[in-house]
């Protein structure tokens, strides 16, 4: 997985450490760089894929989360992408009904973080992708919907 990043011109991996111990990673990509599957839906919805940039993970180990860390390695990838020169950054996100037997007790669903950091949804553009969930004996398909944000003005 990582190696693709390491291949691909303008990618960008920001970790956190405390104590010699990863606490905190983004990973982001040109958008032209990632999967046919998930360039797909920007395709047929007629984008320029060179416009975009991927934020492909933020991973908190859980003792770190509602700290900040998040904010400021999303805003390292967004600075990153602004300054090469990118209009959008973009990222999916799994829809799952609030039913979900995987969605942990006490889940608050994301949106209104991604707003309130500038963040919009783009109704129009879905992945579907299949894996095997936790507790689930095949793989099924998953909607994934895309979230974004502009980062230059016309």
């Amino acid at each position: 997985y990582l190696s693709h990043y390491a291949a691909a011109k303008n990618c960008l991996l920001v970790t956190a450490t405390s104590n010699n111990e990863m606490v905190g990673a983004v990973a982001g990509i040109p958008l032209e760089a990632t999967s046919p599957a998930t360039q797909k839906p920007f395709v047929d919805n007629h984008q320029t894929l060179s416009q975009w940039f991927y934020i492909d993970e933020i991973v908190i180990a859980p003792q770190w989360r509602t700290r900040g860390l998040g904010d400021r390695l999303r805003r390292a990838l967004e600075d990153h992408a602004k300054e090469l020169g990118y209009r959008y950054t973009t990222f999916c996100v799994i829809h799952r009904p609030a039913t979900h037997p995987l969605r942990p007790r006490g889940y608050v669903p994301p949106d209104e973080y991604f707003v309130a950091r500038g963040y919009e949804r783009l109704p129009e553009l879905n992945l579907h992708l299949s894996w095997v969930d936790t507790g689930e004996g095949r793989a099924t398909t998953k909607k994934m919907e895309f979230w974004y944000k502009k980062l230059k003005e016309d």
